[in-house]
């Protein structure tokens, strides 16, 4: 099975571990998306498969080297390669801007369908079937990280970060799901906090009662 190298650019919870993506590094190039999963628990890398030999856990920036196997996408996303029983390892660390690797769609794969909470932050499971990519990297002048306890369905209230911006003429309010991040964010507590020139990664989740959710997946400031 090949090693690949790639830089980390997402990063964020989910069942059995974490989703870690980024942009693969060929010749000396960074190129397109790559998303490690696990055949287990939804895909999530667990610590024990992710972390390195001195025993520390990959963060965004990173430049990562694993090894993949088979292709197994799933739904709009693409990017996916089961991993390989091999120890991860740290190459070095991107300091300079990312701006260069960034994405331009016109839209975070359209507009139109939200959550009760959120804007803009779904598609219906049938139309994210019919696209070819479900990870983006873009560049954001200003957003708005908002910590507040929202109700959810069934009436129960829940403390829950989300990231409120301006992309192509059209708002969005996205869950953040950066781990890192997002903990931090928590533990400042009920408020907005901007931010200014930063670069986040965008992605489409699996699909989940027939729809698809838009999650911020790592912040680089």
């Amino acid at each position: 099975m090949p090693n690949i190298t790639f830089l980390c650019l997402a990063k964020s919870w989910k069942k059995g571990g974490v989703c870690i993506a980024g942009k693969k590094v060929e010749n000396n190039y960074v190129t397109g998306w790559i998303r490690p999963i696990s055949n287990h628990d939804e895909g999530g890398i667990s610590l024990a498969e992710r972390r390195y030999a001195d025993r520390t856990d990959p963060q965004i920036l990173d430049y990562i080297e694993c090894g993949v196997g088979e292709h197994c996408p799933n739904g709009a996303q693409t990017e996916n390669y089961l991993i390989a029983n091999s120890r991860w390892a740290k190459i070095g660390v991107h300091n300079g801007s990312v701006a260069q690797y960034c994405d331009t769609p016109d839209s975070l794969w359209g507009i139109g369908s939200s959550t009760r909470n959120g804007i803009n932050d779904k598609i219906t499971e049938v139309l994210a079937s019919a696209l070819d990519e479900s990870l983006y990297l873009i560049s954001l002048d200003e957003a708005t990280v908002l910590v507040r306890e929202e109700i959810e369905y069934g009436g129960d209230t829940k403390t829950r970060v989300r990231l409120s911006f301006q992309y192509g003429g059209h708002p969005y309010i996205l869950s953040l799901s950066d781990d890192v991040r997002k903990q931090y964010y928590l533990e400042q507590g009920i408020g907005e906090y901007p931010l200014e020139n930063c670069h986040i990664a965008v992605s489409l989740s699996t699909p989940y009662h027939d729809h698809c959710y838009k999650v911020v997946a790592g912040i680089i400031e």
